[in-house]
């Protein structure tokens, strides 16, 4: 299962109280960020603060793998085990250099829940790391803000997402369904978002696929000037065109102030991006 959740909606905390719940013996912390292993420390004693049956470690928290281990044989302990993916990867187990963390993966782990699940986990040693820590009934739980790279592999019922457009309807309909109560999303900041369509304006780079073709607008020619000049500063006047009225982003000082310590970037080109900053610099 993947969680499409974004930032702040509480994701550490949501996923420990799974384990909580579902009572889980033996689960999984893998993450590409081993700083965050305080975090996830911290989070665990605010679920389990009434559960004694429960341990949290890491190689920098609580007790090491083989007692851990030893407690959930011998005391029906239940663990939740935090390892990081760069440390992992380097076992020879899964094609790494070192001969260690053997223990990790012969464990047949409950659930494994994946932290920042986009980083880190697609490639060769990645892949290798997640099948030997998969046993045939082991839950996976991925977590991520920003799962762009791994939607593809999981079907529709197996994606829970919570957007910035589901963050912000529930703050507008708090007061509908829990009038009197205070709002959790009261605080968080409204986004808005302006999309320009420049194809409307300079039809002749829109390609076959209806799509405005930056690369053509921005081509520059051996001596690396705009080849299409003219038009590329008939677009930067429209950014900077004093219009009260006018959504651009320089249209007016209000505008200005916002987009004061904004980066402009062009993939395409360090030569078009000079001379764009240049024109911008000449208008703006």
């Amino acid at each position: 299962m993947l969680w499409n959740a974004k930032m702040r909606f509480g994701k550490t905390l949501s996923a420990l109280q799974v384990v909580k719940k579902m009572n889980f013996k033996r689960t999984l912390i893998l993450t590409h960020r081993p700083v965050v292993d305080d975090g996830w420390y911290d989070d665990f004693g605010k679920i389990f603060y009434d559960t004694k049956n429960f341990a949290y470690a890491s190689k920098n928290n609580g007790a090491d793998f083989k007692n851990l281990e030893k407690d959930a044989k011998e005391k029906d302990l239940h663990y939740i085990y935090f390892a990081s993916m760069q440390d992992l990867r380097g076992s020879e187990t899964v094609g790494g250099k070192f001969d260690k963390n053997d223990d990790i993966f012969s464990t047949d782990w409950n659930l494994i829940i994946v932290d920042e699940a986009h980083e880190g986990t697609q490639t060769e040693l990645g892949t290798n790391v997640m099948k030997e820590l998969t046993k045939p009934n082991t839950k996976v739980l991925s977590l991520s803000g920003t799962p762009f790279n791994l939607i593809d592999g999981y079907k529709e019922d197996q994606i829970y997402e919570w957007t910035y457009i589901d963050e912000q309807k529930a703050k507008m309909e708090w007061d509908k369904s829990h009038f009197g109560d205070p709002n959790p999303y009261a605080g968080l900041p409204e986004m808005n978002i302006y999309t320009y369509n420049l194809g409307d304006l300079l039809k002749d780079y829109v390609d076959e696929d209806i799509a405005f073709n930056f690369r053509e607008f921005f081509r520059v020619n051996n001596e690396g000037k705009f080849v299409h000049h003219s038009d590329v500063k008939a677009f930067v006047d429209l950014l900077c065109k004093k219009d009260e009225l006018s959504a651009y982003p320089f249209s007016n000082d209000e505008y200005r102030d916002i987009f004061r310590h904004t980066k402009w970037e062009y993939k395409h080109g360090n030569r078009a991006c000079h001379n764009e900053k240049q024109l911008i610099k000449e208008k703006c």
